[in-house]
């Protein structure tokens, strides 16, 4: 079994400047993939559960991450779970063995009782291995017989890559980034695939700058100390 940590600071990223862009969805929906949808007060319900989740050690550490960069990594994220979970069903895939276990064993690391926002969280910081299990079985589906264990993940990806390409998916823009193809786009001409986590906020090029930005919000923008 895989040993992975639970992997909220990649949800808690830095801060950036982010491009926006696409038209205004239907009035207090965040993000729509194919007829499903994601209301605006769904982010801001996970957004507060993440950040409750990491008050402590934030604190701890003399931290604090802009609500807005923490709504725009958690919107990302709930995205690739969706954009994921369709991919997994019109394969007629599930994700491994492997997967489940690293969900169980990260339910015994995350200190919260309520069942649903438990399930909610390690939904959220286990995308990347959900992402992985479902694209290595859709390999195993789409790929020969006799195709070499590479081979396989490579037909995964590259018809999981063309199951999002032609996906219609549609973010508000208040999230500040864009769903090109399997990637979502933010500042500086980079990109990320659509596996990773918290892909909105950008690179971190000046770690002080963005202490100092978080430092300067009043206290009900910003998650931590």
């Amino acid at each position: 079994m895989r040993s992975r940590a639970v992997r909220t600071a990649a949800l808690l990223g830095s801060v950036g400047v982010l491009t926006l862009s696409g038209c205004s969805l239907r009035p207090g929906v965040a993000l729509a993939v194919g007829d499903d949808t994601v209301s605006n007060q769904r982010i801001e319900d996970l957004t507060s559960l993440v950040c409750d989740v990491q008050a402590d050690q934030l604190a701890a550490q003399g931290q604090t991450i802009p609500l807005a960069q923490l709504k725009a990594s958690v919107a990302s994220t709930v995205l690739n779970r969706e954009v994921t979970e369709q991919a997994a069903e019109a394969f007629g895939v599930e994700p491994d063995e492997t997967y489940l276990q690293t969900v169980e064993a990260t339910r015994a690391r995350v200190p919260l009782s309520d069942k649903d926002e438990l399930r909610d969280f390690v939904d959220l910081v286990t995308v990347q291995d959900y992402t992985e299990s479902v694209i290595t079985a859709i390999g195993e589906e789409v790929a020969e017989p006799e195709a070499a264990p590479e081979e396989a993940q490579q037909a995964g990806v590259d018809a999981f890559t063309q199951f999002v390409s032609d996906a219609d998916i549609e973010v508000d823009p208040r999230y500040g980034f864009s769903y090109d193809g399997a990637e979502v786009a933010t500042t500086g001409g980079s990109s990320v695939a659509v596996s990773d986590l918290a892909v909105a906020a950008g690179d971190v090029t000046d770690p002080a700058a963005a202490a100092e930005y978080a430092a300067s919000l009043p206290p009900d923008q910003v998650c931590g100390a």
